[in-house]
């Protein structure tokens, strides 16, 4: 396996690669992003195997954060750790995931799969990363994405307009990609996908279901940043999502404007009774500023009130362009 390429889906492995090679050179562009992460990864460690008391969502989230300081870095300890959560998580019989869910709830509860596959990938050329572990990981993911789209309950995740059949189609096409079933990942991000960003956006931009939401703002753009994710797979498989365009001008640049407009240059006119973290904002505006070539998001990105930008990952996985 390339010791330095990962096989990553959602990121862009040959621009991960320069980021590495940028933070050995002694970037002060990244240094405080990487910082911060190296601080997380530690506190993983000190954890240790608390992470898999944290539920699924904060087990994938440390070993995210294990396998991006590893990568970056190369303290094995890093991807031990990583590795070992996922064996517990996943692959040991006595205590690992071996069931398939049975609840269409718990497709939003298993989201961060679509993350975890590049994860993996971070670590893969890592001594503490086995061949085994990696065959054992596949078969599992090949499991779940049986019952994602062949089951009652995974069908109907699917087939919800909102954002919990976002995150269905997402894991499908991820663990598509990760199991070696390009064509079935084809078949969800150029044919099902196109289909649902027609139905989700409006011709303003709005996405009318997730405006129904008690926290409408969270829901607006939680859905939106995983449709970016969607197309950033879609390329992988020859599928241009990010200029898509629909019926009246529906496109995922208008739906990204809409909601910056009404998000953060006016008060936000829908209900949004949690807290609001503004740092939620970051990887929603870089990658549009990246993708779209529009400085504008990037000065609103600097602007935020109350948020560290230079310190957020998002300057690891996404860096900013000169």
């Amino acid at each position: 396996m390339d010791t330095e390429r990962p096989r990553v889906f959602l990121l862009d492995a040959e621009e991960l690669v320069q980021t590495r090679r940028a933070l050995a050179q002694g970037s002060e562009i990244l240094e405080p992003a990487d910082g911060r992460l190296l601080e997380e990864a530690d506190a993983a460690l000190e954890n240790g195997r608390l992470a898999l008391e944290l539920g699924f969502a904060g087990l994938c989230g440390t070993v995210q954060t294990l396998a991006l300081a590893y990568y970056f870095s190369d303290h094995e300890p890093f991807a031990e750790e990583a590795a070992l959560l996922l064996r517990l998580a996943f692959l040991d019989e006595s205590t690992g995931l071996q069931a398939i869910p049975v609840e269409v709830g718990e497709v939003g509860q298993r989201l961060p799969l679509s993350w975890l596959v590049d994860a993996v990938g971070l670590i893969g050329a890592s001594p503490s990363w086995s061949r085994d572990d990696q065959q054992g990981l596949e078969e599992w993911a090949a499991r779940y994405l049986e019952w994602l789209q062949h089951s009652s309950g995974g069908q109907e995740a699917g087939q919800a307009g909102d954002h919990l059949g976002t995150w269905a189609e997402l894991q499908a096409a991820a663990l598509a990609l990760f199991t070696g079933r390009e064509e079935e990942a084809r078949q969800v991000l150029g044919r099902r996908v196109p289909v649902r960003l027609a139905n989700q956006l409006d011709v303003m931009g709005r996405q009318a279901l997730e405006l129904r939401h008690p926290d409408a703002l969270s829901a607006c753009l939680a859905n939106l940043v995983s449709l970016f994710d969607l197309a950033d797979l879609g390329q992988q498989v020859g599928v241009d999502l990010w200029n898509w365009q629909g019926a009246g001008g529906r496109s995922l640049q208008r739906a990204c404007s809409w909601l910056v407009l009404q998000g953060i240059e006016n008060k936000w006119p829908h209900p949004q009774d949690s807290f609001f973290d503004p740092a939620c904002w970051l990887p929603l505006l870089r990658r549009a500023a990246r993708r779209w070539e529009d400085s504008g998001l990037e000065a609103r990105l600097r602007t935020l009130p109350e948020v560290d930008w230079a310190a957020d990952r998002t300057n690891l996985l996404y860096p900013p362009t000169p």
